[in-house]
Protein backbone atom coordinates (compact mmCIF):
# COMPACT_ATOMS: atom_id res chain seq x y z
CA UNK A 1 0.00 0.00 0.00
CA UNK A 2 1.39 3.47 -0.89
CA UNK A 3 2.18 5.96 1.85
CA UNK A 4 -0.19 8.39 3.49
CA UNK A 5 -1.15 11.83 2.20
CA UNK A 6 -1.00 15.03 4.25
CA UNK A 7 -3.56 17.38 2.70
CA UNK A 8 -2.90 20.42 4.89
CA UNK A 9 0.32 21.70 6.42
CA UNK A 10 2.48 24.79 6.80
CA UNK A 11 5.83 23.26 5.99
CA UNK A 12 6.82 25.60 3.14
CA UNK A 13 9.43 27.90 4.65
CA UNK A 14 9.37 31.67 4.94
CA UNK A 15 5.86 32.38 3.66
CA UNK A 16 3.49 32.31 6.65
CA UNK A 17 3.41 31.39 10.36
CA UNK A 18 4.73 27.89 9.73
CA UNK A 19 8.29 26.84 8.92
CA UNK A 20 10.62 29.83 8.78
CA UNK A 21 13.78 28.36 7.23
CA UNK A 22 14.62 25.58 4.76
CA UNK A 23 16.09 23.69 7.71
CA UNK A 24 12.75 23.92 9.53
CA UNK A 25 10.99 22.54 6.46
CA UNK A 26 13.37 19.61 6.09
CA UNK A 27 13.04 18.72 9.77
CA UNK A 28 9.26 18.73 9.45
CA UNK A 29 9.41 16.63 6.29
CA UNK A 30 11.59 14.15 8.17
CA UNK A 31 8.81 13.83 10.75
CA UNK A 32 6.26 13.35 7.98
CA UNK A 33 8.40 10.64 6.41
CA UNK A 34 8.80 8.75 9.67
CA UNK A 35 5.00 8.88 10.08
CA UNK A 36 4.60 7.02 6.78
CA UNK A 37 3.58 10.04 4.72
CA UNK A 38 4.75 9.95 1.12
CA UNK A 39 2.73 12.80 -0.42
CA UNK A 40 2.59 16.24 1.18
CA UNK A 41 0.42 19.11 0.01
CA UNK A 42 2.16 22.28 1.14
CA UNK A 43 -0.66 24.73 1.88
CA UNK A 44 0.59 28.09 3.18
CA UNK A 45 -1.97 30.64 4.30
CA UNK A 46 -3.33 33.11 1.75
CA UNK A 47 -5.11 35.81 3.72
CA UNK A 48 -5.43 39.48 2.85
CA UNK A 49 -3.44 41.89 5.03
CA UNK A 50 -1.91 39.02 6.98
CA UNK A 51 -0.37 36.46 4.62
CA UNK A 52 -0.03 38.11 1.21
CA UNK A 53 2.86 36.14 -0.24
CA UNK A 54 2.49 36.30 -4.06
CA UNK A 55 2.19 33.05 -6.03
CA UNK A 56 5.55 33.68 -7.71
CA UNK A 57 7.34 33.67 -4.36
CA UNK A 58 5.45 30.59 -3.22
CA UNK A 59 6.53 28.74 -6.33
CA UNK A 60 10.13 29.89 -5.88
CA UNK A 61 10.28 28.59 -2.30
CA UNK A 62 8.48 25.42 -3.35
CA UNK A 63 11.06 24.62 -6.02
CA UNK A 64 13.88 25.24 -3.56
CA UNK A 65 12.35 22.92 -1.00
CA UNK A 66 11.50 20.29 -3.58
CA UNK A 67 15.14 20.16 -4.63
CA UNK A 68 16.36 19.89 -1.04
CA UNK A 69 13.80 17.23 -0.20
CA UNK A 70 14.57 15.11 -3.26
CA UNK A 71 18.15 14.66 -2.07
CA UNK A 72 16.99 13.32 1.30
CA UNK A 73 13.64 11.67 0.61
CA UNK A 74 13.61 10.60 -3.05
CA UNK A 75 10.22 8.89 -2.76
CA UNK A 76 8.50 11.80 -1.01
CA UNK A 77 6.17 13.74 -3.31
CA UNK A 78 5.67 17.44 -2.63
CA UNK A 79 2.78 19.40 -4.10
CA UNK A 80 1.94 23.07 -3.81
CA UNK A 81 -1.39 24.53 -2.78
CA UNK A 82 -2.72 27.20 -0.42
CA UNK A 83 -5.07 27.52 2.50
CA UNK A 84 -7.33 30.24 1.16
CA UNK A 85 -9.21 32.49 3.56
CA UNK A 86 -12.82 32.91 2.51
CA UNK A 87 -13.82 36.38 1.32
CA UNK A 88 -16.21 37.95 -1.15
CA UNK A 89 -13.51 38.35 -3.81
CA UNK A 90 -11.95 34.89 -3.64
CA UNK A 91 -13.43 33.66 -6.91
CA UNK A 92 -12.02 36.70 -8.71
CA UNK A 93 -8.63 36.15 -7.07
CA UNK A 94 -8.61 32.57 -8.31
CA UNK A 95 -9.60 33.56 -11.84
CA UNK A 96 -6.83 36.16 -11.91
CA UNK A 97 -4.36 33.57 -10.53
CA UNK A 98 -3.57 35.72 -7.49
CA UNK A 99 -3.83 32.64 -5.27
CA UNK A 100 -3.21 28.95 -5.78
CA UNK A 101 -5.42 25.90 -6.00
CA UNK A 102 -4.31 22.45 -4.87
CA UNK A 103 -1.51 21.44 -7.24
CA UNK A 104 -3.06 23.36 -10.12
CA UNK A 105 -6.35 21.45 -9.97
CA UNK A 106 -9.83 22.84 -9.46
CA UNK A 107 -9.74 21.99 -5.75
CA UNK A 108 -9.28 24.75 -3.20
CA UNK A 109 -8.53 24.38 0.51
CA UNK A 110 -10.89 26.88 2.10
CA UNK A 111 -10.56 28.39 5.57
CA UNK A 112 -13.31 30.37 7.31
CA UNK A 113 -13.33 32.65 10.34
CA UNK A 114 -13.82 30.40 13.36
CA UNK A 115 -17.15 32.10 14.13
CA UNK A 116 -18.42 32.31 10.56
CA UNK A 117 -22.19 32.01 10.21
CA UNK A 118 -23.79 29.01 8.53
CA UNK A 119 -25.29 31.17 5.77
CA UNK A 120 -21.93 32.74 4.95
CA UNK A 121 -20.20 29.35 4.73
CA UNK A 122 -22.82 27.99 2.39
CA UNK A 123 -22.80 31.12 0.21
CA UNK A 124 -19.02 31.16 -0.17
CA UNK A 125 -18.95 27.49 -1.07
CA UNK A 126 -21.77 27.95 -3.58
CA UNK A 127 -19.89 30.82 -5.23
CA UNK A 128 -16.82 28.65 -5.71
CA UNK A 129 -18.83 25.68 -6.96
CA UNK A 130 -20.70 27.85 -9.47
CA UNK A 131 -17.34 29.24 -10.56
CA UNK A 132 -16.06 25.76 -11.38
CA UNK A 133 -14.02 25.08 -8.24
CA UNK A 134 -14.36 22.32 -5.66
CA UNK A 135 -13.96 23.55 -2.07
CA UNK A 136 -12.31 21.48 0.62
CA UNK A 137 -13.23 22.86 4.05
CA UNK A 138 -10.02 23.15 6.07
CA UNK A 139 -10.15 21.78 9.65
CA UNK A 140 -13.95 21.66 9.53
CA UNK A 141 -14.19 20.62 13.18
CA UNK A 142 -12.92 24.02 14.33
CA UNK A 143 -15.89 26.11 13.22
CA UNK A 144 -18.55 26.91 15.80
CA UNK A 145 -21.39 26.81 13.24
CA UNK A 146 -20.49 23.25 12.26
CA UNK A 147 -20.03 22.02 15.82
CA UNK A 148 -23.40 23.52 16.82
CA UNK A 149 -25.15 22.08 13.77
CA UNK A 150 -23.44 18.87 12.60
CA UNK A 151 -26.05 18.59 9.83
CA UNK A 152 -24.26 21.52 8.19
CA UNK A 153 -21.52 19.06 7.24
CA UNK A 154 -24.12 16.96 5.43
CA UNK A 155 -25.50 20.04 3.70
CA UNK A 156 -22.03 21.02 2.48
CA UNK A 157 -21.18 17.49 1.37
CA UNK A 158 -24.46 17.21 -0.53
CA UNK A 159 -23.51 20.42 -2.36
CA UNK A 160 -20.27 18.83 -3.53
CA UNK A 161 -17.98 20.25 -0.86
CA UNK A 162 -15.27 18.06 0.67
CA UNK A 163 -14.36 17.91 4.36
CA UNK A 164 -10.85 17.93 5.84
CA UNK A 165 -10.18 17.50 9.55
CA UNK A 166 -6.95 17.80 11.50
CA UNK A 167 -5.18 14.71 12.76
CA UNK A 168 -4.70 16.27 16.18
CA UNK A 169 -8.43 16.88 16.57
CA UNK A 170 -9.28 13.35 15.47
CA UNK A 171 -7.02 11.73 18.07
CA UNK A 172 -8.09 14.04 20.90
CA UNK A 173 -5.15 16.41 21.09
CA UNK A 174 -7.56 19.37 21.06
CA UNK A 175 -9.86 17.86 23.68
CA UNK A 176 -12.46 15.15 24.04
CA UNK A 177 -15.32 17.21 22.60
CA UNK A 178 -13.55 17.74 19.30
CA UNK A 179 -12.49 14.08 19.25
CA UNK A 180 -16.12 13.04 19.78
CA UNK A 181 -17.31 15.42 17.07
CA UNK A 182 -14.79 14.03 14.56
CA UNK A 183 -15.77 10.46 15.41
CA UNK A 184 -19.46 11.20 14.81
CA UNK A 185 -18.62 12.83 11.48
CA UNK A 186 -16.59 9.79 10.43
CA UNK A 187 -19.43 7.45 11.37
CA UNK A 188 -21.73 9.49 9.10
CA UNK A 189 -19.27 9.34 6.20
CA UNK A 190 -18.56 13.07 6.43
CA UNK A 191 -14.78 13.03 6.42
CA UNK A 192 -12.88 12.97 3.14
CA UNK A 193 -9.32 14.04 3.96
CA UNK A 194 -6.94 14.32 6.92
CA UNK A 195 -4.26 16.96 7.33
CA UNK A 196 -1.64 17.53 9.99
CA UNK A 197 -1.99 21.34 9.87
CA UNK A 198 1.61 21.20 11.08
CA UNK A 199 3.30 24.54 11.78
CA UNK A 200 6.49 23.56 13.60
CA UNK A 201 8.46 20.70 15.15
CA UNK A 202 7.16 21.14 18.70
CA UNK A 203 3.58 22.04 19.63
CA UNK A 204 2.14 21.71 16.12
CA UNK A 205 4.27 19.03 14.53
CA UNK A 206 3.12 16.38 12.02
CA UNK A 207 1.28 13.55 13.77
CA UNK A 208 -0.33 11.49 11.03
CA UNK A 209 1.04 8.16 12.28
CA UNK A 210 -0.93 8.47 15.54
CA UNK A 211 -3.99 9.40 13.52
CA UNK A 212 -3.54 6.39 11.22
CA UNK A 213 -3.32 4.04 14.20
CA UNK A 214 -6.42 5.59 15.75
CA UNK A 215 -8.43 5.32 12.53
CA UNK A 216 -7.41 1.68 12.13
CA UNK A 217 -8.39 0.89 15.72
CA UNK A 218 -11.74 2.67 15.68
CA UNK A 219 -12.89 2.47 12.06
CA UNK A 220 -10.81 -0.33 10.55
CA UNK A 221 -7.79 -0.54 8.24
CA UNK A 222 -9.91 -0.18 5.09
CA UNK A 223 -11.37 3.10 6.34
CA UNK A 224 -7.92 4.40 7.31
CA UNK A 225 -6.60 3.67 3.84
CA UNK A 226 -9.66 5.20 2.19
CA UNK A 227 -9.29 8.49 4.03
CA UNK A 228 -5.51 8.76 4.14
CA UNK A 229 -4.57 7.29 0.75
CA UNK A 230 -7.40 6.43 -1.64
CA UNK A 231 -9.54 9.55 -1.33
CA UNK A 232 -6.62 11.86 -2.19
CA UNK A 233 -5.75 9.61 -5.11
CA UNK A 234 -9.26 9.16 -6.44
CA UNK A 235 -10.64 12.65 -5.77
CA UNK A 236 -7.73 15.07 -6.08
CA UNK A 237 -5.71 13.11 -8.61
CA UNK A 238 -8.68 11.67 -10.45
CA UNK A 239 -7.29 8.14 -10.52
CA UNK A 240 -8.83 4.88 -9.39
Amino acid sequence: MPGYYDLHCHILFGVDDGAQTPEDSITMLQLEYVCGVRTVYLTPHCRRNMFDCPPEQLREHFLQLKKLAAARFPDLELRLGCELYANMDLLQQLREERCLTMDGTGFVLLEFPLYAQKKYMIERCQALLHGGYSPIIAHAERYRAIRRDPDLLQTLADMGVYIQMNAGSIIGKEGLLWKWFCKKAMERGLLHFVGSDAHDTDQRKPDLQKCALYLEKTMGAAYRDQIMILNPQEILEGSV
